[in-house]
């Protein structure tokens, strides 16, 4: 899966484009316990503007946790509870020429 990230405009009115395949959003960043806790502002499918109620509810955050950068996503529906999440550590790594 591909994702690209560009920023637009400056905290705190600013907002981050998220662009998966045909999916676009518009994340603002909540900043809060060291991390950026995203918040889905606006959601388009193949250009098209759908409302927020329509997309699955999303937690997402990043941050610095003992030394390391953690990160986690998830989304939900009612009723059916989570679709998919995924979280872990990254670790940088020395580059060996």
């Amino acid at each position: 899966m591909v994702s690209v990230f560009v920023p637009h405009g400056h905290y705190p009115s600013g907002f981050w484009r998220e662009t998966t395949g045909s999916l676009s959003l518009a994340l603002g960043v909540l900043i809060k316990d060291g991390g950026w806790y995203w918040v889905v502002r606006k959601v388009r499918f193949m250009g098209i503007p759908l409302p927020l109620f329509l997309f699955p509810a999303s937690k997402a955050y990043k941050r610095i946790h003992n030394g390391q950068y953690e990160f986690s996503v998830s989304f939900a529906l009612p009723f059916l509870g989570t679709l998919v999440s995924y979280s872990g550590l990254l670790t940088a790594r020395a580059k060996i020429a």
